[in-house]
């Protein structure tokens, strides 16, 4: 290696030496540097939210109802023997009524000792649940009534229900009703307020369905006879809310 060259290197080495010198001084005396990044990226959204809700009512189809069986007997199989009499009489009295044996099921069934005052068991009960539904919803009360003729011990949690092609016609005509409502009140509150509305952006759903009892005379419900069981039936109102959320501009 020249001399030359040996005093270049020498004086490349000591400059580069003291511009990190001069650097770590600073550093230390001022801080870091600052970095600069020459690409900005903001995002921005407001979101409007409203709320509405619509109802329509419709004719129940079909009618549930529940009726029970209690028996005694001095020993589990005799109470059962009896239970299973009541229950045989009250399926073939419903069935006789046109209504298919598909439509009738056992929910609950129980066998209970009887405790008499010395606290022994001196027989057994047994109690027996069956849910039929009934359909057409014109055979509810002769239903009831053939039941409770032939064995059945209490009637309980009636309802009445739509079928399925008349639930979906009233959810429908309420839900439209209420994004109608939802966006009249959103066209209303935006004006009010100076927004501008832009799309649609998301939809949410609530779902309520309840019975509504006519406010007739009861002559105009179901029943069997003239000295039979009367059953104002009433309409079943859906009810729907949505809520709707816009862009706003």
């Amino acid at each position: 290696m020249t001399d030359t060259l040996k005093a270049s290197l020498a004086a490349s080495t000591a400059t580069m030496t003291l511009f990190f010198i001069l650097l770590f001084a600073y550093t230390s005396l001022a801080g870091p540097l600052p970095l600069f990044i020459n690409s900005v990226t903001t995002m921005k959204q407001h979101m409007f939210e409203v709320s509405g809700e619509g109802s329509s009512v419709a004719i129940p189809a079909r009618a549930v109802f529940t009726a029970g069986i209690t028996t005694e007997g001095t020993s589990v199989k005799d109470a059962q023997s009896r239970a299973n009499a009541a229950s045989a009489r009250i399926i073939d009295s419903i069935k006789q009524l046109g209504i298919d044996s598909k439509y009738i099921r056992t929910i609950s069934y129980n066998i209970y000792p009887n405790i008499n005052n010395s606290n022994q068991i001196n027989g057994y009960r047994v109690q027996q649940l069956l849910e039929i539904t009934v359909i057409p919803l014109e055979k509810a009360s002769e239903a009831i009534d053939a039941a409770t003729t032939v064995g059945a011990n209490t009637i309980s949690a009636l309802t009445f229900s739509l079928d399925d092609e008349t639930r979906q016609k009233a959810e429908t005509e309420a839900r439209q009703k209420a994004v109608d409502a939802a966006k009249q009140k959103a066209q209303s509150l935006a004006e009010a307020a100076g927004i501008r509305l832009g799309r649609i952006i998301d939809i949410s759903e609530s779902y309520t369905g309840s019975p509504i009892p006519y406010l007739k005379a009861q002559a105009e419900g179901i029943r069997s006879g003239d000295n039979e069981t009367v059953l104002p039936v009433g309409e079943n109102e859906i009810r729907i809310s949505v809520i709707l959320s816009y862009e706003t501009q």
